[in-house]
Formats: C-alpha cells, structure tokens, sequence
C-alpha cells in the first residue's frame, strides 16, 4: 500500500516516469552547439530530477540517510542503492510511524500503559460482530482501566442475557 501511495504521489506530480526510468536525462545532438529546445529539454529533466531526488531523500529515514550518502541529487543512484524497494519503504514507513508514535507519548508514559491499552485493544477487537454498537460505545469511557473495562463488559453481558 504504501508503495503505490508514493507511486501514487510522484505520479500525480508528473515525476513518475523519471523515477520508473522510463524517462532519462536527454542528451543533445552536439553538446558543444546544442540548440536552445535541447538545452530546454535537459534543463526540465534536471528539475524534475532535483524534484523526485528531494522526495525520495525525504522517504528515507535518518538511520538509512547512511546509504545515500554522496548521492543525494542523483535519482538514478540512489534508485539503484534501493534495489528492493519494498523493504527499503517498509523499513522506512516502521522508521517514521514509530517516531509519529513516540512523539504522541505523553511525558510519563510508561510500557505498563502500553501493556494495558495493548489488553483493552485486544479485548474490543476480539468481540464479535453483534457486538459493534457495544464496541463503538466504549469510546466514551473517559480514562480507561481494566476495572472500567471489566464493568462495562459484564454490564453489556447482562443486558443482552436478560
């Protein structure tokens, strides 16, 4: 998902035939007297170029930045230093959705929270379909613990059992 997102995005931009290689940087009859529609042609693809080499370094997490070092303004390079895209956007997605993650922790949290809403996550995913309205409802406990938890399951059980 995540790859054809970014697919996605350089098409949208008009970039992606750069970055698929199916576009490569033009090159003038006659270097020495090209004519100015070449020299236009060469200039387009070096902007373009600039462009996708800026977002491809911004995929990359700071811990992979080590691989593309020396070679940031060259989108060939760097494509070729990615030869499996998918674990190199994998690594990088995990890389950046863990640090959105941390940034989102509240000064003392702690893995004990952690644990805990890991328990009552489990615990609303796990109801059965029948259970959805119940399961949507929850949402409305300001704060929760496992002894409010508990209470509204066993509420909910009494209600549909009675």
């Amino acid at each position: 998902m995540f790859q054809e997102n970014v697919k996605a995005w350089f098409m949208r931009q008009g970039l992606w035939d750069i970055v698929s290689g199916r576009v490569v940087k033009p090159v003038p009859v006659n270097d020495k007297n090209s004519t100015l529609a070449e020299q236009e042609k060469v200039l387009s693809y070096e902007e373009k170029a600039a462009k996708v080499a800026g977002e491809l370094n911004l995929l990359v997490s700071q811990k992979q930045k080590v691989h593309l070092a020396g070679i940031t303004d060259d989108v060939a390079a760097i494509i070729r230093k990615m030869p499996d895209e998918s674990l190199t956007f994998l690594m990088t997605r995990v890389d950046t959705a863990m640090e959105k993650i941390k940034n989102l922790y509240p000064k003392d949290f702690a893995i004990d929270e952690m644990d805990n809403e890991l328990i009552y996550m489990t615990l609303i995913r796990a109801l059965p379909e029948k259970y959805s309205s119940f399961a949507f409802s929850l949402q409305l406990i300001d704060k929760f613990s496992k002894e409010k938890l508990q209470e509204a399951f066993v509420a909910e059980e009494l209600r549909t059992h009675h």
